[in-house]
């Protein structure tokens, strides 16, 4: 973000004051510590984000559930052979569009 990024040696003494269980995450060159009182917009950027992907993943799930209502309702109309295949389907999408999360509340639970 513009004009509200701080060096390394600052970004060191506030994390150490902090957040000193994340020191060790400057050691990676794509860690930068930003200071939002600088530039307002990253707070405004960041809280927007969290909002958009709450709702993004409410939409997801309200889509996936309803079609596996689908799914069920429709079942007398396919073979056994049709209908586990397109569950197995869902089933993997679903899985596929929340391994974003599983992977990110891993890494925030046990660093």
């Amino acid at each position: 973000m513009f004009m509200s990024i701080i060096s390394k040696k600052e970004g060191y003494a506030y994390l150490l004051k902090n957040y000193p269980q994340c020191v060790r995450w400057l050691d990676s060159e794509l860690f930068v510590v930003y200071d939002y009182h600088t530039n307002k917009w990253i707070a405004v950027a960041g809280v927007g984000s969290v909002f958009v992907l709450f709702f993004y993943s409410l939409y997801a799930a309200f889509l996936g559930s309803h079609t596996m209502f689908l799914l069920q309702k429709l079942r007398s109309h396919m073979s056994a052979a049709t209908y586990r295949k397109h569950r197995s389907a869902l089933i993997s999408l679903s899985m596929q569009v929340n391994r974003w999360q599983t992977v990110v509340d891993k890494e925030v639970k046990y660093r």
